[in-house]
């Protein structure tokens, strides 16, 4: 079975501004990606708490048909990221990441994006090299799953290095995309409105409140 790019809907990404409803959309959107689901959210109370981070920021792509996250948030150094496609499907819509890659940029001023991917992940990996990232190195036994620990591939992606990134679906031929290579699940070897973490604070504010000018790096992050 086949598709391209071009079949896909058109998403366009915000801010993410959390409500109960919207809360009630996620928790059970996330329920069915088992792969993006993190341990730690065995109830909702921690589901939430997730989203209330103030190191991190969120973006909705459509309406509530994705995510974009940064995480660690270190203004003027670096943030880890994350994508969440609640059908599954990642290639093809790499312009949109990468926009929302510059936003993400952009807010904190980083000079470095960091990805964490489970070795076992090759479709996530594939995305984030088609995103400009760099395979940096990795993780030993970082990362546990339901069938024990495996390490983290560690990717990076350089700020200067955002604004020469082409995107690969521009020149793609039609009917060489493969649907298979763009599931996710094939992957193998309080109720009032909330403003959601890090958006809700600015950014000398956060940096303050992790000490001033300080841009190390904690080990383990």
């Amino acid at each position: 079975m086949s598709s391209s790019p071009q079949d896909l809907p058109t998403l366009d990404f915000k801010p993410l501004v959390l409500d109960s409803k919207k809360l009630e959309i996620l928790w059970e959107r996330y329920q069915n990606v088992p792969m993006a689901f993190k341990p730690e959210w065995y109830n909702k109370q921690n589901f939430l708490g997730y989203f209330n981070n103030p190191s991190s920021l969120f973006f909705e792509i459509g309406e509530c048909a994705g995510l974009g996250c940064a995480h660690a948030i270190n203004p003027g150094l670096s943030a880890i990221v994350d994508f969440v496609m609640f059908d599954k499907v990642l290639r093809g819509r790499e312009k949109l990441f990468h926009d929302i890659i510059k936003e993400i940029f952009s807010l904190t001023r980083a000079m470095r994006l960091t990805g964490l991917v489970p070795n076992s992940k090759n479709v996530t990996q594939r995305l984030l090299l088609r995103l400009g990232f760099r395979r940096e190195g990795r993780m030993r036994n970082a990362y546990k799953s339901p069938k024990g620990y495996e390490d983290l591939i560690i990717l990076g992606l350089l700020k200067n290095s955002v604004e020469n990134w082409r995107d690969p679906n521009s020149e793609r031929v039609e009917g060489s995309f493969t649907l298979g290579d763009n599931l996710l699940s094939g992957e193998t070897t309080s109720s009032g409105e909330l403003s959601t973490g890090y958006l809700g604070v600015d950014v000398e504010q956060l940096n303050k409140s992790k000490g001033g000018g300080d841009t190390s790096v904690e080990e383990g992050s």
